[in-house]
């Protein structure tokens, strides 16, 4: 293609040859007895947008100081835009196709008032994206709990298979006794075994450990943020600062306990004491929300996998992710009868809890309450109470086979 820019009157003309480097070398070689100079930028290549050719940046410096020398200037074929460099000096006569380069007033930056609107929608894109990030994030969190889950159901089964079908010890006074706990110590806020996985580890005091290949990481459900220094014995760890240990706990109403514990639990929450093997099923002593729970009296309690019959494994929860302000030990508390939260479901996962069933899954379930769930404390509303009703008829069923009415 070859065209001739034409400049107005005082200029020079150049013709455009089929290349940009043609032009450029005819553009040297002619300018080599007059008085100023013309370079084209080494690095520049050729665009065509719709049918114009826009050719790049030509370096135009004048010799006699009417134009400052190195100012940059773009030439854009069949059109209005363009700017050049005023100077004196022969045309160069060719081929043309009379396409030629006008030279109206160079274009403005940006005013302050687009600058402003465009700032302003860059804001609201922002505020628009920002919360489906959030609940991308709380949802790629709640996957990770639900494997979890199903992480320590696995290695429940495992050890329910062992265990000549007993469930591991579920004892709910926080013991650290060797043997007696699927899951040791009090990890709430404040507690002391709140940052400490070692008592997750150790065989001994988390039946489970071997059956989880000593992986403490499943205990905790990444919606739960707390951190802090490591409370543990290991000296390679000491100073650092760590995840929470644990936000799961076990339902109160399946697990075994001891013959100790079955007589001195009564005596008084500080008096329980651990010895014999734990074969018994737990009493569930907040079932009848009254602390004075014994088994089947007239809750249902599940000390071995075959005891699962109403609800079905496939409707009876035995894991959940615990909400951390009332979070202490592993056994979760849940009373029966008076719609109220002893303990206190997290809503970890968009408004929603993570929970283990018998038969092995993982669910979360988004509860009809958007607000967090309070320990100790009666429901909070006619949502709160939907929640509660939930829950309860997947905890435990009553000794007659029918379900009464809460009180």
């Amino acid at each position: 293609m070859a065209a001739t820019l034409s400049i107005p009157a005082n200029t020079a003309t150049y013709q455009y040859r089929d290349s940009l480097e043609e032009l450029g070398k005819l553009m040297q070689d002619d300018m080599k007895t007059q008085r100023y100079q013309i370079k084209l930028a080494p690095s520049a290549a050729s665009l065509v947008a719709g049918t114009c050719l826009v050719a790049p940046i030509l370096i135009l410096a004048h010799n006699d100081g009417d134009t400052p020398r190195g100012r940059c200037h773009w030439l854009k074929m069949g059109s209005t835009h363009a700017r050049w460099a005023r100077g004196t000096g022969p045309a160069i006569r060719g081929r043309t196709d009379h396409r030629k380069i006008t030279a109206p007033a160079s274009r403005p930056g940006f005013t302050l008032v687009e600058l402003l609107v465009v700032l302003a929608i860059i804001g609201i894109l922002a505020a628009l994206l920002f919360p489906a990030l959030s609940r991308s994030k709380q949802k790629a969190q709640q996957i990770y709990c639900l494997n979890n889950g199903r992480q320590m159901m696995t290695a429940m089964m495992a050890y329910v298979g062992d265990a000549k079908d007993f469930f591991p010890p579920n004892p709910d006074d926080g013991n650290t006794v060797p043997g007696h706990n699927w899951c040791s110590g009090n990890a709430g806020v404040r507690d002391p075994q709140e940052f400490d996985p070692d008592v997750l580890q150790d065989p001994n005091l988390s039946l489970l450990a071997t059956y989880l290949q000593r992986n403490t990481s499943v205990f905790h459900c990444p919606g739960d943020k707390r951190t802090g220094v490591y409370q543990g014995s290991n000296p390679n760890m000491m100073g650092k600062v760590i995840p929470a240990a644990r936000t799961f706990s076990m339902n109160q109403a399946l697990g075994t306990i001891c013959p100790e514990f079955e007589t001195t639990r009564y005596t008084g929450w500080g008096n329980s004491k651990h010895a014999g093997a734990p074969t018994l099923s737990v009493n569930g002593i907040c079932l009848n929300n009254q602390k004075t729970h014994h088994r089947d009296s007239p809750w249902l309690t599940y000390g071995k996998s075959s005891d699962i019959h109403d609800p079905s494994p496939a409707m009876l929860w035995v894991l959940v992710d615990e909400d951390v302000k009332g979070l202490n030990d592993a056994a979760f508390a849940f009373g029966m009868e008076v719609p109220s939260w002893y303990d206190a479901p997290g809503t970890y996962h968009n408004g929603g809890c993570g929970f283990a069933f018998a038969d092995g899954h993982s669910e979360s379930h988004r509860w009809s309450s958007s607000a967090a769930k309070k320990a100790n404390s009666s429901v909070a509303n006619r949502q709160d109470y939907d929640d509660w009703m939930w829950m309860r008829v997947r905890t435990s069923a009553n000794k007659s086979g029918t379900m009464p009415s809460p009180r």
